[in-house]
C-alpha cells in the first residue's frame, strides 16, 4: 500500500485502558510518520486512562485530538459513528487502546 504520511488518522478506542495506554500510544508513535494525525477516543473510562493519554500525547511533536464520550455502555461502533465523519484523510486505522502495533 501507498500512501502519502498526511493521508492518514489512526483512531485510538479506549475504555478503562489505563493500564495500557502508554504502550498503545508509544506503538503508534514509532510506527507512523510524523505527519499522520492521532485522535483518542475515550468511551467513558472511569480510571485515568484520559489522562494518561493526554500527557502522552501532548508530549509528541505531531497533530492529535482527545474526544472524550461520558456514559455508560459506550461501544466502539458508537465512537466510530461519531468520529468517522470529521477524518478528513484519505487512510484511517484503528486500534484498541489495550493494543500495540508491532512490526512485520
Amino acid at each position: 500500500m501507498n500512501f502519502r504520511d498526511d493521508s492518514l488518522t489512526f483512531i485510538v478506542l479506549a475504555r478503562n485502558h489505563q493500564s495500557f495506554i502508554y504502550e498503545c500510544l508509544l506503538s503508534l508513535d514509532g510506527t507512523l510518520g510524523p505527519s499522520s494525525e492521532i485522535v483518542f477516543v475515550d468511551l467513558g473510562s472511569t480510571d485515568s486512562t484520559v489522562d494518561f493519554a493526554r500527557s502522552f500525547l501532548s508530549q509528541l511533536d505531531r497533530k492529535f485530538k482527545v474526544i472524550e464520550f461520558k456514559g455508560e455502555l459506550l461501544t466502539s461502533t458508537f465512537g466510530l459513528q461519531k468520529i468517522l465523519p470529521s477524518v478528513d484523510t484519505e487512510w484511517v486505522g484503528i486500534i484498541s487502546g489495550d493494543d500495540v502495533i508491532t512490526g512485520n
